[in-house]
């Protein structure tokens, strides 16, 4: 066995590969480009995975040992309800962000944010973005 396959093998054993999830969110914020984004507001729909290692919460069944979803969902809302952003990748950027240092578990976030009403010339459900940051990057 290599070196790198062994490193591999490694990295399987320790990375967690469970989640939670919180979808959905749905929080009027004022978020855009445009001053009729701004002065108006909009609905913006958040979906959150977190990336951790949930063995000991499913042994202890203890929120200790995890992370306390109802939490997370506050800092969406705050962020989504909060200062005015002119891009939705801002505004994902920050939850990651907060997610990341408000809490010592998780090992990766992904954040999709979307605009459902979006004033475009044409029919579409919603615009938006979906961010993936990992503890170790920045």
């Amino acid at each position: 066995m290599t070196i790198r396959s062994f490193r591999r093998l490694l990295s399987t054993r320790t990375a967690a590969s469970d989640w939670i999830f919180i979808e959905g969110v749905t929080t009027f914020g004022r978020h855009g480009v445009f001053d009729e984004e701004k002065r108006l507001g909009q609905r913006f729909v958040v979906d959150v995975k977190i990336r951790l290692n949930l063995r000991a919460a499913a042994r202890s069944d203890s929120v200790e040992d995890t992370v306390d979803y109802a939490k997370v969902f506050a800092t969406v809302q705050r962020i989504i309800r909060g200062e005015a952003k002119n891009t939705v990748e801002a505004v994902a950027g920050q939850i990651a962000d907060e997610i990341l240092t408000g809490h010592e578990k998780p090992e990766e976030v992904v954040v999709r944010v979307a605009k459902p009403y979006v004033a475009l010339d044409g029919n579409l459900k919603s615009v938006g973005v979906e961010l993936r940051r990992l503890r170790d990057l920045p």
